[in-house]
């Protein structure tokens, strides 16, 4: 595990090794997203690549115990009569 400092404008510096790691470069946009009480960060050109990570499912399935299937498939429909319809 690698350690970094939260500075007192809300900025953290990302370690030497971990950029070079990651193929991180200068001024390469960063997305941060928050999960539970922890976040990730990851480069603009992975998020990009990897729309399917696990993380992007977060949460998707909860409550979905007490939906019936009759149930998603009227809001499957309903959504995509809301794409096909001409805007």
């Amino acid at each position: 595990m690698t350690t970094t400092r939260l500075r007192e404008k809300s900025q953290m510096t990302v370690p030497t090794e971990v950029a070079r790691q990651l193929g991180l470069r200068t001024d390469e946009l960063l997305d941060i997203r928050i999960v539970g009480d922890a976040f990730v960060v990851c480069s603009q050109r992975a998020t990009r690549l990897d729309q399917c990570h696990p993380m992007h499912f977060w949460g998707l399935g909860r409550g979905a115990e007490t939906t019936s299937a009759g149930e998603i498939d009227r809001h499957v429909r309903a959504l995509r009569d809301e794409w096909e319809r001409p805007a």
